[in-house]
């Protein structure tokens, strides 16, 4: 028990709360600012404009199938011990929807604003996404595959992201145009942060290291 209740994994622990805090709250206000949801949670946004589920219930449906294509690409080097990842989803997805609520009354037709907010969502889930790689604990399941896929072809994790996200991007316009005919939750706002978010990642971890829980 003292080998694994150390200051560096409640340091670690803490650090990967925080990041899965931040990346919901990124969700949230990205969502709010009208102008498209972050790549992420386009896929689970667009599902819940076509059902009565909510963003959080798709959220965690959607990483729940992230955590299988993870177990069947590792096969036998998945460890069972990021099952950790399920209670993991399970918070994140009650926060989503908690941040959601909180914000519901936000509404605007300022351009500017609208714009900021989605700014202000791409920085957090890539600050959110950044402090669990640097935790090296529990990821959630959709950044654990993109992780799982740039451990495998071995390429830089935020090159990975960048492709990853556009392809569920590119799987909610299908989804959106074949069901309703229009597009849901993927506007301008989207695109941007399918290339920001990434982008941002590989800056934090290439200059910032006040993270490392090595350190």
């Amino acid at each position: 028990m003292n080998s694994i209740i150390t200051s560096k994994n409640i340091k670690r622990a803490i650090q990967a709360l925080c990041g899965l805090i931040c990346v919901a709250f990124g969700v949230a206000i990205s969502a709010k600012a009208g102008l498209g949801t972050t790549p992420i949670s386009s896929l689970p946004y667009t599902l819940s404009c076509i059902s009565p589920l909510s963003l959080g219930t798709y959220t965690f449906i959607a990483n729940m199938t992230f955590l299988l294509i993870q177990v069947l690409i590792l096969k036998r080097e998945y460890k069972v011990s990021q099952l950790i990842q399920v209670p993991a989803l399970f918070v994140f997805s009650v926060l989503i929807d908690l941040w959601m609520k909180l914000f519901g009354g936000i509404g605007t037709s300022n351009y500017g604003f609208m714009l900021g907010l989605c700014l202000g969502g791409c920085f957090f889930v890539a600050f959110g996404v950044y402090l669990q790689v640097k935790a090296n604990a529990v990821m959630l399941p959709g950044d654990g595959l993109a992780k799982v896929i740039a451990s495998k072809t071995k390429k830089e994790f935020g090159k990975i992201k960048i492709i990853f996200d556009s392809s569920l991007v590119g799987i909610s316009i299908i989804i959106s145009l074949i069901v309703k005919h229009k597009l849901l939750g993927v506007r301008e706002g989207t695109i941007i942060a399918a290339f920001l978010v990434g982008t941002i990642i590989r800056f934090l971890t290439k200059r910032v290291h006040i993270f490392d829980t090595d350190t």
